[in-house]
C-alpha cells in the first residue's frame, strides 16, 4: 500500500479495472484456474483518453460509500477487489 496502490471493491462491478499513468486494462477475467476455462475478455490500452476515463472511473469508485477498500494482499497473498488504481508508471 505504500507504493500508492489502492485495491476498491464495489458490490456492483463485476469487471476488474487496473491503471497506471501508461495503460489501462480493463475486463471480466479473474486470476484464477477456473477463469482459464471461462469466455472473459480483457481490453489493454495506452490511450491516454481512455487511461483519464479509468482514471477518474475509479476515483468515483472509491467515493462511493459502497465501495470497500482493501489492502494489496489477503494474508494468503492473494489479491483482493475488483479495482485498483496505480500511480506512477508501472
Amino acid at each position: 500500500m505504500n507504493k500508492g496502490v489502492r485495491v476498491l471493491s464495489s458490490p456492483t462491478l463485476h469487471a476488474k479495472v487496473i491503471a497506471t499513468s501508461r495503460r489501462a486494462v480493463i475486463g471480466s477475467a479473474n486470476a484464477s484456474e477456473n477463469s482459464a476455462f471461462a469466455d472473459d475478455a480483457v481490453v489493454i490500452t495506452d490511450d491516454l483518453d481512455v487511461i483519464t476515463s479509468v482514471l477518474t472511473f475509479i476515483d468515483g469508485i472509491a467515493r462511493s460509500p459502497k465501495s470497500t477498500r482493501y489492502s494489496s494482499t489477503t494474508p494468503s497473498g492473494k489479491r483482493t477487489g475488483s479495482c485498483e488504481r496505480v500511480h506512477g508508471d508501472a
